[in-house]
């Protein structure tokens, strides 16, 4: 019986060991492609900003009877969670439309409606609403609208008095919209 080299033997109980673990990494799906996006959340997922907790329930569509487009109602909850009443989610929404449209951090794109009335009061939560007019042909009922959510910094200057922009991504949140029938 030949007796194999210690160095040769070494060699080969190393690859047997590599080819193992790499064998048990590819079987749990180490391997596989996956969402890595550390921003990623669900439709339900309360999302902690600067100013706001905001949870994202869903969306409709309501189908314009005049054009191809339309108005993308998202359904929230809000709580403001700064010290002063607040009338606006912006600048702490952004939407994107499957379209391309973007729509966000000025109030002339989109209005924010609290369904309670007057206001975001501090410390209490409040459903909302989004609702986004679009002129653009709707999309497929598969394809989903993008929310980003982001925390806001304060513009202190002398000049700009207490003025809020989006400073950081914090979460990015896919709703695939319901299409409500047009009544006639």
């Amino acid at each position: 019986m030949a007796r194999i080299n210690p160095t040769v033997r070494t060699w080969l109980l190393t690859l047997l060991v590599v080819g193992a673990v790499l064998g048990v990494i590819a079987l749990v799906g180490g391997f596989g492609p996956r969402d890595t996006s550390p921003y990623r959340v669900e439709a339900g997922q309360q999302v902690s900003l600067t100013r706001w907790d905001i949870t994202l329930h869903g969306c409709e569509i309501e189908p314009s009877e005049d054009s191809d487009g339309g108005a993308v109602v998202i359904r929230l909850d809000a709580t403001n969670r700064w010290r002063a009443t607040l009338e606006m989610l912006e600048p702490a929404v952004g939407v994107e439309l499957p379209t391309g449209e973007g729509y966000g951090f000025d109030g002339e794109w989109y209005t924010t409606r609290n369904l309670a009335g007057g206001g975001f009061d501090p410390g209490f939560a409040a459903e909302a609403s989004i609702r986004l007019e679009t002129e653009e042909p709707l999309w497929g009922p598969d394809e989903a609208i993008t929310v980003s959510l982001f925390d806001e910094s304060s513009d202190d200057g002398y000049l700009s008095s207490d003025r809020w922009y989006p400073s950081e991504l914090v979460a990015v949140v896919d709703l695939v919209c319901t299409v409500l029938e047009v009544e006639e």
